[in-house]
């Protein structure tokens, strides 16, 4: 039996916390003009942050079939 794939399951728990953070989404999206000025952290939480219930749905449940 395979371990469980506790990365994915991280991964989808921190796009679950960043959706229901107020203001989390502002902080962490990918944006062009924050990641020129030096906000580099923005090339890799950009994945966490979604549009849309539904969005984050689609997401989290692909990412955990996978």
């Amino acid at each position: 039996m395979r371990a469980l794939p506790w990365r994915s399951l991280g991964l989808a728990i921190a796009a679950i916390a960043v959706f229901a953070a107020p203001g989390a989404s502002t902080w962490l999206s990918a944006d062009r003009a924050a990641i020129g000025s030096g906000e580099l952290w923005r090339l890799w939480t950009g994945h966490l942050v979604h549009g849309s219930v539904s969005h984050l749905g689609w997401n989290v449940s692909a990412l955990v079939a996978l």
